[in-house]
């Protein structure tokens, strides 16, 4: 008991002595950083671990509210035609990064101390369009394109990395080009990214569970040099939903909180080491839009992927947590282990709770697991651990080795 009251006490020092984004504050953008990626596919900021949270092209007048919500960077300058110099400016008065376009004429701000990385132009795998305005049956802008805007880039700027966004379109179940096309995106750039919005983006609740599928796929595509991010709704309505359907689906308000939280660990299980939301609204429009529900739950899940980001950048424990489910589909487990403690995390990937039993790796003689941020331990007998996991449920367990 007085270890964990000195456990807590330690942590709470350390969340008043660190800000959420990870660095003091008298080394926030002082001074230009290099920005570089880790063996582990993470994001490294002057050669410390950096988890981006980020937004899709906000205007400023939103940064602060997006920043209490645990929003770290800013994706994509121009929103109310602001230029990208006076974009990473605002982000850097508040202690927060900027991803700017890879435009030449830009390149000059690669100096900045508030750029994260730079950006190619969004989703190239969408269909070209012929004189007529008619789709034809090549992507828009072909990944040799992409190769060579790399290569002039890299030949000024080589302490950012490159991120370059794409469509679902990699995944079987919306299959537009063929795995080897989406190999070449993946060694044109550093770090590739996709957006997914089962709710608001296709009125079908039940695609949430492909958020981990879709990460997991884009992943292998990559490769182990390329890491993944992963873009998720927050929104309360897109463009391609009518406010009927999502009446009719008792979605009136987007994506519920449960669900969100679900499709964000699931990305983060599945080997996501970025995650970025997309808060736009139509009909009408409005750049951020995001319900009270989704609010709170993103401010618990950001803080947690903050406090956590150590923990989730770290290398995968050598030896995995099994699980198996008794009566439902199956859970998705990632095991970690930091500064001498065991992290597993498992998402429910079922519309139901499920009861599951935990294998732990040989050797571990712990007798209990703590939930994290949760007031209770469970025990484990023989190295096992069971549980229920509610719908589409997310858990947090450790233990000391």
């Amino acid at each position: 008991m007085f270890q964990t009251i000195c456990s807590i006490f330690l942590l709470y020092i350390l969340t008043l002595l660190i800000p959420a984004f990870g660095f003091a504050d008298d080394e926030k953008h002082t001074e230009v950083s290099h920005v570089s990626l880790g063996a582990n596919g993470e994001l490294r900021v002057d050669n410390r671990p950096f988890l981006p949270i980020f937004v899709w092209a906000q205007p400023v007048r939103n940064f602060d509210f997006l920043i209490s919500l645990g929003i770290n960077t800013f994706m994509g300058e121009g929103a109310e035609r602001r230029a990208a110099k006076e974009f990473l400016d605002e982000a850097r008065a508040r202690g927060a990064w900027g991803i700017i376009h890879a435009q030449e004429k830009k390149w000059q701000l690669k100096s900045h101390p508030a750029l994260l990385c730079w950006m190619f132009g969004d989703e190239p795998d969408m269909p070209a369009r012929g004189t007529d305005g008619q789709q034809l049956d090549t992507p828009r802008t072909l990944p040799e394109e992409i190769v060579k805007r790399y290569q002039a880039l890299k030949a000024v700027d080589k302490d950012h990395p490159v991120y370059l966004n794409l469509t679902a379109s990699f995944y079987e179940q919306f299959a537009r080009y063929d795995d080897e096309t989406y190999r070449r995106y993946c060694q044109a750039t550093d770090i590739v990214g996709y957006d997914l919005y089962p709710v608001t983006g296709w009125g079908r609740p039940e695609w949430v569970p492909l958020i981990g599928k879709a990460t997991r796929k884009l992943g292998d595509l990559a490769g182990p040099r390329v890491p993944v991010w992963a873009i998720l709704e927050c929104t309360t309505k897109l463009r391609w939903v009518s406010n009927e359907k999502l009446n009719r689906i008792d979605r009136p308000q987007g994506a519920r909180d449960f669900e969100l939280r679900s499709m964000v660990w699931q990305a983060i299980v599945n080997g996501a080491k970025g995650i970025g939301y997309f808060p736009h609204r139509w009909e009408p429009y409005k750049p951020a839009e995001i319900s009270e529900e989704l609010q709170v739950e993103m401010k618990r899940t950001n803080r947690q992927l903050t406090e956590l980001a150590p923990v989730i950048l770290s290398p995968d424990a050598s030896e995995q947590v099994k699980c198996e489910v008794m009566d439902g589909n199956p859970v998705d487990v990632l095991t970690k282990e930091y500064q001498g403690r065991i992290y597993f995390f498992a998402v429910n990937n079922d519309f139901k709770s499920v009861r599951v039993r935990f294998t732990l790796p040989p050797g571990i003689k712990a007798s209990e697991a703590h939930i994290y941020e949760e007031q209770q331990k469970i025990i484990v007998q023989n190295g096992v651990i069971e549980d229920t996991l509610g719908e589409l449920g997310v858990r947090i367990y450790w233990f000391d080795r």
